[in-house]
């Protein structure tokens, strides 16, 4: 039995709760690829956030999945901090929007 089956089997698990733990699993590998990139440019999370204006406990709560409450300038300065651009696009099926 998959993963899909169980979860089918499981009545106390209704759709919503399903789809909440699908977004933080989500936002939890987006927050994991962000340290990563960190990681990978040899900077560490206090360097990072004075670079970026911000504690260092900001840059962690970032890195830690908390990216749901998140303002864009405060990606935009963190990705910026590690020499990167960020990206902004509103995607239709027949046309896309970018933002930045």
């Amino acid at each position: 039995m998959d993963m899909t089956q169980y979860l089918e089997t499981r009545k106390d698990i209704t759709p919503q709760m399903r789809d909440q733990a699908k977004e933080a699993t989500k936002e939890r590998i987006e927050a994991y690829n962000l340290a990563q990139a960190r990681k990978e440019c040899h900077i560490t999370q206090a360097q990072l956030a004075k670079a970026i204006g911000v504690g260092q406990s900001r840059v962690s709560e970032l890195e830690n999945g908390n990216l749901g409450a998140v303002r864009v300038d405060t990606i935009k300065k963190y990705v910026e901090g590690l020499g990167a651009t960020l990206h902004i696009a509103v995607e239709w099926p027949d046309k896309t929007i970018r933002l930045t």
